[in-house]
């Protein structure tokens, strides 16, 4: 892209770094939510080899993964800051 200021480049450079912050605290956010769930679900059953637990940590890890690939970065910053 061409800009005639230098002002333009700061600006473009901060909304990518704003951009990229909004990404990491989407990944946070959903990581630790599965880390929460996994544990509240592995605590409460009093064991670790409860495989509909895996199972469905898994599951969720996919869809975590699959929507990671499919949105909008624009859309992963909006959920981020709806709180």
């Amino acid at each position: 892209m061409y800009y005639s200021s230098p002002e333009g480049l700061k600006m473009e450079k901060a909304k990518k770094n704003n951009l990229q912050q909004s990404i990491n605290r989407w990944w946070k956010k959903n990581i630790i939510w599965l880390i929460l769930v996994g544990t509240v679900l592995l605590v409460s059953a009093g064991k670790s080899d409860w495989t509909a637990v895996w199972y469905y940590l898994g599951i969720i890890l996919l869809i975590i993964l699959i929507n990671a690939l499919v949105m909008d970065p624009e859309l992963m910053t909006e959920q981020v800051s709806l709180q």
